[in-house]
């Protein structure tokens, strides 16, 4: 990574890293370390748009995607007859166009005698030491010096989240679109797979840490 270059965090649960710690590094087309888990090169996340079941995408060149609305879509606002149209069309950049650099941030803590530590690493309700009282740390609050785990965009596009199918969920690290619309589900809330927002669909190649 040269001076010039930026990195951005991305939050993954405990299953998400053991999957990305069992993809080959340096390695594209990348494939497991270990043939007999899951491992992943593919993450999707939500566009962040204005009441996005009311749009459907028009355009997407790999930084920008133009979302246009669909045909009779109106609000009332107001008190009386007064419609208000939403804007027929707008653009959202893609947050990690292709090539950004990225790194995993993921629960974890820092004990002075055995440096960082990793909860995806430790047995479920373990605590990172008996004689340390903090706990774990939220993947949120991770600093960019503690990851281990350094992602590179390889592609990006934009699809409903429903529209998944088995060979990208396996990519996703999960064993078909039924599980992966579960996974969804207990990370973005119940409902949230019946809302099938727009997401960024991003290919990623695990690489060495700058």
């Amino acid at each position: 990574m040269t001076t010039a270059e930026k990195s951005h965090g991305m939050l993954f649960n405990a299953d998400m890293i053991r999957a990305l710690l069992n993809t080959q590094v340096d390695a594209w087309p990348t494939k497991a370390a270990d043939d007999g888990k899951p491992f992943k090169f593919q993450t999707r996340r939500i566009v962040k748009m204005i009441d996005a079941s009311r749009y459907d995408l028009g355009s997407f060149n790999g930084n920008r995607a133009v979302f246009n609305l669909r045909p009779g879509e109106k609000v009332k606002t107001g008190r009386g007859p007064t419609v208000r149209l939403w804007m027929p069309s707008f653009g959202v950049n893609c947050p990690h166009p292709i090539d950004a650099l990225i790194y995993a941030k993921e629960t974890f803590a820092h004990i002075p005698a055995m440096g960082t530590i990793y909860r995806a690493d430790k047995p479920y309700g373990s605590a990172p030491s008996r004689h340390w009282e903090h706990g774990w740390k939220s993947s949120i609050v991770m600093p960019r010096s503690a990851a281990r785990i350094w992602l590179r965009v390889m592609n990006v596009r934009v699809e409903r989240v429903n529209s998944i199918t088995d060979a990208d969920a396996m990519a996703e690290g999960a064993f078909g679109a039924m599980e992966y619309s579960i996974l969804w589900e207990a990370i973005n809330g119940k409902g949230s797979w019946l809302k099938n927002p727009w997401v960024w669909v991003y290919d990623l190649s695990r690489i060495t840490k700058p």
